[in-house]
């Protein structure tokens, strides 16, 4: 069964339904020659990515990550992931951090919307 969150440095973060995109891309080379013919190489090789948005509180505990370990396991060379299912890999991040205050919930929690985009590392 799916979670409705992550796991990212064994620290939990919710991931708003706004932007889950897992990518799979085979690599490959495909180029025209002046001939007009197509040339192409395919490897046994396949990029996995994806790109979040989380929801962040600014204060966390013990389970659930806070903006600034997310920002820590940002910064790091790569780090653990766990998807929805339980699959675990390690990965690196990629492009900006931006938070995007949210208003607080009816919990009362102070929360942020952060994007967030993993490479699985090979």
């Amino acid at each position: 069964m799916a979670n409705s969150y992550i796991i990212l440095n064994s620290k939990q973060y919710p991931v708003a339904m706004t932007r889950y995109q897992p990518t799979e891309e085979k690599i490959q080379n495909v180029h025209v020659t002046v001939g007009g013919h197509h040339v192409s190489q395919h490897f046994d090789f396949v990029e996995y990515r994806w790109g979040f948005d989380l929801r962040v509180p600014y204060t966390g505990d013990a389970t659930w990550g806070d903006v600034n370990d997310l920002k820590t396991a940002y910064r790091l060379a790569y780090c653990s992931f766990t998807d929805h299912y339980g699959n675990v890999y390690d990965v690196f991040t990629e492009g900006p951090l931006q938070e995007i205050p949210d208003s607080p919930q009816i919990d009362g929690v102070a929360r942020c919307t952060i994007s967030v985009n993993l490479r699985r590392v090979q």
